[in-house]
């Protein structure tokens, strides 16, 4: 029973964990190895990417400037060309 889980959860000092909080933990993993957002949502049961991508996925630190790489390189390659 829940009620014994949630008990054990608190007398082992483990913190208390529910099921929405491994699904987003599970889809921001998944997408943060490159996974495409279509197969995130589809494992999801998403009939939207856009579902997925506002819930269920944040960006980490270490891809917050894929971004701004992304736009220098093309830039550094209009002016090379």
């Amino acid at each position: 029973p829940l009620h014994v889980q949630t008990t054990r959860a608190l007398t082992t000092g483990l913190p208390r964990i529910q099921f929405r909080d491994l699904r987003s933990s599970a889809a921001t993993l998944i997408s943060l190895e490159g996974v495409n957002p279509k197969e995130v949502a589809d494992l999801l049961g998403h009939s939207d990417t856009s579902i997925t991508l506002e819930r269920y996925t944040r960006i980490s630190s270490a891809s917050h400037g894929g971004a701004t790489r992304a736009m220098e390189a093309i830039l550094a390659d209009d002016e090379q060309a």
